[in-house]
C-alpha cells in the first residue's frame, strides 16, 4: 500500500456542530506545526478525531497526496556514518581546528565512523556537517550495531604480532577442519593470557573468507564489550550482537539479518545458539566451563555448550571450545576422542605466570599492632598482609582487582582456628547451615545434625557462620584506603544495558585504582595496568552442597589469577594474594603449580568412584506446594513412581531443598543418577503422568543440572 501524507492549510476555518476535544487538540498541534503529517501520526488521537480528519479532507482543509520524501523504512535498523571523501587528502584546513581534527580521524579510519561516536573525540555533528558541505566527507548508512553493550574505549590497541608456534599449530588444525565442511570438535586448553582470543579471530577470518558464517558464544554480558571490540578491529566488520537486554524489535532485526545472510558473524550469550545463521562454518564457545551457559529457569532448560556440539553436527561446522579451566565433562570428551585436544601452554610475549601467595585467615585472639584499627576482633575481611600489598601497588600508580568469592544463600560452617569446613561424612559434600532450627543438612543424601558448638577437628569454639558481601567490602576498602578510588562490579550495580561497559571503561581509563566484584571481574578482562589480584574468602565456595564445588573454586581462582601481570612492558608477571581459612586444601597445590590438567585427571577418578558426571547423568526433580506436608507427600509419591533400583537408577532423597521456602512455596527435591545410555524421556515418563493427575503440586525437572539450590 502506498504511504500517504496529510498537508494542512491553516487559513481554512473548520466548523462543527459538536466540537470534540480530540479534534481540537489535533488542530492545535497541526496549527503549531504546519506542513506534512502522516496518517500514522493520527494513532495518537481518538477514533472520533480520526473520522473528523476525513471530514476535513472532504471540505479541503486537509489535502492528501502520495508521500515523495525519503522512505525511512529503508533506514530502519541502520545508523548514519561519516567517511572522508576522495579529495580529502588535498584539503587545507586551519591547523588545530575541530574540522582538521575530525578529518584526520576520518582519514585514519577508512571504514568510516559512526556519527554518534563523534562525542568521544570532543566533536559534534555540526563539525561533521561542515566537512560534508565542503565536499571533504560524506554520510552513508550501515546496519546499526543493534543490541551492543558497547565496545570498550579503554581497550588497548594491540599491534599486530606474529603468532607463536603453539598458536600456529592450533590454527592449522582448526583451518583444516573448516575446509572439510563437516563436523569437527576441538577443546582448546590455553593458560590465561596464552592468546586464545587471537586464535578465535584468525579462525573466524578464515571461515569468513571461505564464505561461511561464524557464531561466537560468551557466557556473560560483561565479557561482550571487549570481545566485540577485538573482532571489530581485527576483521573490520561489525558483528551482530545478541544478549538478554535486547528489546523485541532489536531481537527481530538481528534475527532477520542473521537469517538473510546480511550478518555473517554473531556474538552472543547462551540463547544465541538458536540464531538462524546460514552456512555456518565455525562455532566458538569461549569460557566453555562457565555454568552461565545453562538455562535453568524459566523453561526450556538447556545448556548452550552442549547444544553447540549438536548444532555443529547438524550444520557440518567446526566447533571450538576454549578455556583456561575446562570443565570435567568437556575434558572427558577430549579423553574419549569426541573432541580433539589442542593446547596453548605458555603466555604470549614471554610473560611469566603470576606469583601466587596464600594468606591464612585463621582466627587471631589479638590484632597485630600494625593492623588497621577499624577491623573488629576476630573478623578481618582484608588481612594485614593484603592491605600492605595493595598500598604498595597504589603508590606505584598500578591497579588492583579484588575478588570476593561469595556464592550461595546461607553461611557455611568454618573454623577460624584450623580452617575446618563442615562436610557430610556419607558423601563428602559440604553441610549447609540453617539458622532456623540450628541444623546442618546435606542436600544430597538428606542426612542432618545439629549445628556444632565446637570444631570437630581441633575443639575450638571460634566458628564462623557468616561472610561479607561486596557492598560491605567496598565500604571497608574506602575506610582503610581513603585516598583510593574504588569501583564495584557485580549484578547489583551492573543491571543496566550500558552499566557494565561504563564500569570497565572507567577502570580501563584509570579513573579508578581498585576494581572490586564477584566472579564478573575474574573472567576474560584485559587490563595491562593491573599488577595484582586479591581474593577474599577464597574457600567459602568449597562448602557448597555441590559435587562440583572444588572444580568451580579452582576454576574461578585460576581465572582471577590470570588478570594479573598481563602487560609485558615491565616484565612483571603479577602478584596474586589469596586469603583462605584452609591453606592446606589440595586445590591450592594445583593452583600454585599451574597444574589444572592434573586436577582434572584426579577429579575424573573421584567422579567415577562416586558415580557422578561424566560417568552418569543426573536429573533434579523439585516438588513444590503451598502446603509443606503435601510437598513432602508428593516427593515420596514420585519416588515410588520412579521405582528405585530399576535400570541401575539411584534415587537420593527426597529432602528439603537448600532454599526450602521460596515465596509461598515449600520445596522438596529428588536427585536421580542414571546411566548415560538411558534417555531422559524413557526415565521420567512416570513423572509426567504423575504431574497430570496431581493437584496443588508444582514439579520442576532439570536434566543435567548445574545448580542444586
Amino acid at each position: 500500500m502506498q504511504r500517504r501524507k496529510l498537508y494542512f492549510y491553516p487559513g481554512v476555518s473548520v466548523c462543527s456542530d459538536k466540537p470534540d476535544l480530540s479534534i481540537d487538540k489535533f488542530l492545535a498541534q497541526v496549527s503549531d506545526n504546519p506542513g506534512r503529517w502522516s496518517y500514522g501520526d493520527l494513532r495518537h488521537f481518538s477514533s472520533i478525531a480520526r473520522s473528523q480528519v476525513e471530514e476535513l479532507v472532504q471540505i479541503g482543509a486537509l489535502t492528501v497526496s502520495p508521500f515523495k520524501g525519503t522512505d525511512t523504512t529503508s533506514l530502519r535498523g541502520k545508523e548514519r556514518w561519516i567517511k572522508a571523501s576522495e579529495n580529502a587528502l588535498q584539503a587545507k584546513l586551519k591547523k588545530g581546528s575541530k574540522s582538521e581534527t575530525l578529518l584526520k580521524s576520518l582519514l585514519a579510519s577508512p571504514n568510516g565512523m559512526a556519527s554518534n561516536s563523534l562525542k568521544d573525540l570532543g566533536l559534534s555533528l555540526a563539525t561533521a556537517s561542515i566537512l560534508v558541505k565542503k565536499g571533504l566527507a560524506e554520510y552513508f548508512y550501515r546496519p546499526k550495531k543493534i543490541g551492543e553493550i558497547g565496545s570498550l574505549k579503554s581497550l588497548p590497541i594491540e599491534n599486530d604480532f606474529e603468532l607463536t608456534l603453539w598458536q600456529q599449530s592450533v590454527l592449522r588444525r582448526v583451518e583444516e577442519a573448516i575446509n572439510v565442511n563437516s563436523y569437527r570438535g576441538f577443546l582448546l586448553y590455553g593458560v590465561t593470557s596464552s592468546g586464545k582470543t587471537q586464535v578465535y579471530l584468525e579462525a573466524a577470518r578464515y571461515a569468513l573468507a571461505a564464505g561461511k558464517s561464524v557464531l561466537v558464544l560468551v557466557p556473560e554480558i560483561s565479557l561482550t564489550p571487549q570481545i566485540i571490540a577485538r573482532f571489530e578491529r581485527f576483521l573490520g566488520v561489525t558483528p551482530l550482537v545478541w544478549h538478554s537486554h535486547l528489546s523485541p524489535t532489536e531481537r527481530l532485526t538481528i534475527f532477520r539479518e542473521a537469517k538473510s545472510g546480511e550478518g555473517k558473524i554473531l556474538i552472543g550469550t547462551r540463547s544465541a545458539i538458536f540464531s538462524p545463521l546460514g552456512d555456518l562454518g565455525l562455532i566458538v564457545v569461549d569460557e566453555e566451563q562457565d555454568h552461565s551457559y545453562k538455562q535453568d529457569d524459566p523453561a526450556p532448560r538447556y545448556n548452550a555448550r552442549d547444544l553447540a556440539r549438536e548444532r555443529g553436527k547438524i550444520a557440518g561446522a567446526t566447533v571450538l571450545f576454549g578455556s583456561a579451566t575446562p570443565s570435567v565433562e568437556t575434558y572427558f570428551l577430549s579423553k574419549t576422542g569426541e573432541l580433539e585436544f589442542l593446547t596453548l601452554p605458555q603466555r604470549v610475549a614471554g610473560i611469566g605466570s603470576p606469583k601466587i601467595e596464600l594468606i591464612s585467615t585463621s582466627f587471631k585472639p589479638e590484632p597485630s599492632p600494625n593492623e588497621p584499627p577499624i577491623f573488629p576482633r576476630g573478623f578481618r575481611p582484608i588481612s594485614e598482609k593484603l592491605y600492605e600489598e595493595i598500598t604498595i601497588k597504589l603508590k606505584k600508580h598500578e591497579q588492583v582487582i579484588i575478588l570476593l568469592n561469595r556464592r550461595g544463600y546461607s553461611s557455611a560452617v568454618v573454623c577460624f582456628e584450623c580452617g575446618w569446613v563442615g562436610k557430610c561424612p556419607d558423601c563428602e559434600i559440604g553441610w549447609t547451615y540453617h539458622k532456623v532450627g540450628d541444623r546442618m543438612i546435606c542436600h544430597y543424601c538428606g542426612r542432618e545434625q545439629r549445628g556444632p558448638v565446637n570444631c570437630t577437628r581441633c575443639g575450638s569454639n571460634h566458628l564462623s557462620f557468616r561472610s561479607a558481601g561486596t557492598q560491605r567490602l567496598e565500604e571497608t576498602l574506602l575506610k582503610i584506603l581513603p585516598k583510593s578510588k574504588v569501583i564495584r562490579l557485580d549484578t547489583d550495580v551492573a543491571s543496566g544495558k550500558w552499566k557494565t561497559r561504563d564500569i570497565l571503561d572507567d577502570f580501563g581509563d584509570g579513573k579508578y585504582q581498585i576494581l572490586l566484584g564477584t566472579q564478573m571481574v575474574a573472567k576474560g578482562h584485559h587490563f595491562p595496568k593491573v599488577t595484582m589480584v586479591g581474593v577474599i574468602s577464597s574457600d567459602i565456595g568449597l562448602s557448597l552442597p555441590d559435587f562440583r564445588a572444588s572444580e568451580r573454586v579452582l576454576q574461578l581462582l585460576t581465572q582471577a589469577a590470570g588478570r594479573a601481570g598481563r602487560s609485558s612492558k615491565k616484565g612483571d608477571p603479577g602478584l596474586v594474594m589469596i586469603q583462605t581459612f584452609s591453606p592446606d586444601n589440595q586445590i591450592y597445590n594445583y593452583l600454585k603449580s599451574n597444574n589444572f590438567l592434573g586436577f582434572l585427571d584426579d577429579e575424573l577418578i573421584v567422579r567415577h568412584s562416586l558415580g557422578y558426571p561424566p560417568y552418569k547423568r543426573l536429573a533434579l526433580i523439585v516438588i513444590s506446594s503451598t502446603d509443606p506436608v503435601r510437598a513432602q507427600e508428593g516427593a515420596n509419591d514420585i519416588k515410588a513412581e520412579l521405582g528405585e533400583g530399576k535400570d541401575d537408577i539411584e534415587l537420593l532423597g527426597p529432602v528439603e531443598s537448600p532454599i526450602y521456602k521460596r515465596g509461598k512455596l515449600f520445596r522438596y527435591q529428588l536427585l536421580l543418577k542414571f546411566p548415560v545410555s538411558l534417555e531422559p524421556p524413557e526415565l521420567l515418563g512416570g513423572v509426567n503422568d504423575f504431574m497430570k493427575r496431581s493437584k496443588g503440586l508444582y514439579v520442576r525437572i532439570d536434566v543435567d543440572p548445574v545448580s542444586f539450590m
